[in-house]
């Protein structure tokens, strides 16, 4: 079901938009690959408009007069951009955007699908959104010290994406020996001949196109591509 929510500008810091199926990191194979370029664009990103830069001098505050933000120094980027929280010894990348949910629907915030910032690991979390509307930022943990850590304008800073809580509530999960699960075809003739075809320099389609590797249909996709819309309701 298709499901229409806010978001409200605050400081004119970053800018949202669906996720694209580009990543840096991806090659022209990495595109073919179905799961991952669905799963990219999973989500509406929020991205950055301000190069930011730091660096961690790899040390921890030692007693309460030895703040966090003493091992920390700013590169590049202004404090509407970046904070450093002293209480949890993590940075949080500011925003400057506000949700407002209908009250069954939560908010999941993190990371964006295979995107990665060298340096940094992201915090998820899920808010409820038909009441805190407070700006939402994306935390990150610093993994890497003495190196410089730099987030450039255009990168997406997180992603943000509406859920339902109470339909995945109560959920049932059941296991079974693979032994008991009915193959429509022979796994192991399936990657025989994506093997072969790889090699030849072509991409076996059997996913996209659900298929076995004799191209008999199996199923069909819930979705091929992912649209979501993203509509300026500001005041001109």
């Amino acid at each position: 079901m298709a499901y229409s929510f806010n978001c409200y500008l605050k400081k004119d810091i970053s800018e949202i938009k669906q996720l694209t199926i580009k990543r840096d990191w991806m090659d022209s194979n990495a595109y073919k690959c179905l799961p991952i370029t669905l799963a990219n664009s999973y989500g509406w990103g929020v991205y950055s408009l301000e190069d930011v830069s730091l660096i961690w001098d790899g040390l921890m505050p030692q007693d309460e007069k030895d703040l966090f933000q003493n091992h920390i120094k700013i590169l590049k980027g202004s404090e509407k951009s970046i904070k450093i929280n002293n209480s949890n010894f993590t940075i949080t990348l500011r925003t400057g955007l506000s949700f407002e949910t209908k009250e069954d629907y939560t908010l999941l915030i993190g990371p964006a699908p295979n995107e990665f910032i060298s340096g940094l690991q992201g915090f998820t979390t899920l808010k409820s959104t038909s009441f805190y509307h407070q700006e939402i930022e994306a935390v990150y943990k610093i993994c890497k010290a003495n190196e410089i850590i730099t987030i450039e304008a255009g990168k997406i800073i997180c992603a943000i994406l509406p859920v339902l809580l109470n339909e995945l509530n109560n959920s049932t999960l059941k296991i079974f020996s693979y032994k008991e699960l009915e193959n429509s075809f022979d796994p192991d003739e399936y990657k025989k001949e994506m093997v072969k075809i790889h090699n030849a320099g072509m991409w076996a389609n059997f996913y996209r196109n659900a298929t076995d590797h004799l191209g008999n249909i199996l199923g069909k996709h819930d979705l091929r591509v992912l649209k979501l819309i993203t509509t300026d309701m500001r005041k001109k």
